[in-house]
């Protein structure tokens, strides 16, 4: 399923590789993650609340997904 993942603390290109690291590491896949926006793309099966928690562990405030 394709989710769009809004996220907060994002400061740098660094910070974008980051959470592109730790939506793969829980098996998300084509993973596109945008500064500018803040919005992450990722097809996932995870649920939200593993999405949520990935990325909270990597240092980030997730505020919605779709």
């Amino acid at each position: 399923m394709k989710r769009k993942i809004t996220i907060e603390g994002m400061s740098c290109m660094h910070c974008a590789a980051h959470v592109k690291e730790a939506l793969e590491e829980v098996g998300a896949k084509n993973v596109e993650v945008s500064l500018e926006s803040g919005i992450a793309l990722a097809e996932t099966e995870k649920s939200n609340e593993e999405i949520r928690a990935a990325i909270e562990d990597a240092g980030y405030e997730v505020k919605s997904i779709e």
